[in-house]
C-alpha cells in the first residue's frame, strides 16, 4: 500500500491546513488551475474521465518558463499562460515529492505500471547494459561510420570502467 500523503498523526495533520492555508488564499488561481486541467485532458485524452496522463508532456520546467514569458497573456484557446505555468510548476513539484517518496497523485495514469526497482535490480540491468556486446547491423555506405562510433564506444568503456 502506498504512503499516505498526509500524516497520519492528527496534530500533524492539523498542521497541513489545505483549505485555510491554500484554497482561502487562492480560490480564484487554484479556478483556473482547474480549467487548464480540463483543458489539458481534453487535448491529450479527449473523451475520458479527467485525469493527468503521466508520460505526456513532460517538460515542466520549460514549460514553465514559456508561460511565465507570456504572463498576463491568453493562449490560443483562451487560458491563461499564469494559470498554465501556475498548473505545470504544481506538476513539477508533485514529480519532484514522488521522488522523495510521496505516493502518486489520485489522478495520475501512468503509461505503463509503475512497479519500483531495487537498487540490486538496478544495479543488475546497468551491468547487463554495460556487458551487452553492440551487434549493429548498418546499411553498407554507414559501415565506416559505424565503426567509428563503435570505437569511440570502447575507448570510452576503456576510460570509465
Amino acid at each position: 500500500m502506498n504512503k499516505p500523503t498526509l500524516p497520519e498523526d492528527s496534530a500533524e495533520r492539523k498542521g497541513i491546513p489545505l483549505v485555510t492555508g491554500l484554497l482561502d488564499y487562492f480560490p480564484a488561481a487554484l479556478a483556473e488551475v482547474a480549467k487548464v486541467s480540463v483543458a489539458g485532458n481534453e487535448k491529450h485524452n479527449p473523451g475520458q474521465p479527467l485525469h493527468w496522463s503521466r508520460g505526456k508532456s513532460n517538460d515542466h520546467a520549460d514549460c514553465v518558463a514559456r508561460h511565465l514569458a507570456e504572463r498576463g497573456g491568453f493562449d490560443k484557446e483562451g487560458i491563461r499562460h499564469s494559470a498554465e505555468g501556475a498548473w505545470r510548476y504544481l506538476a513539477l513539484l508533485q514529480e519532484e515529492l514522488e521522488a522523495a517518496g510521496a505516493p502518486p497523485s489520485r489522478a495520475s495514469r501512468f503509461a505503463v505500471p509503475v512497479q519500483p526497482l531495487g537498487l540490486a535490480e538496478v544495479s543488475k540491468r546497468i551491468v547487463e547494459a554495460w556487458n551487452t556486446p553492440m551487434t549493429p547491423k548498418p546499411l553498407p555506405w554507414y559501415r565506416r561510420a559505424w565503426e567509428c562510433v563503435l570505437d569511440y564506444v570502447d575507448l570510452f568503456r576503456t576510460i570509465f570502467r
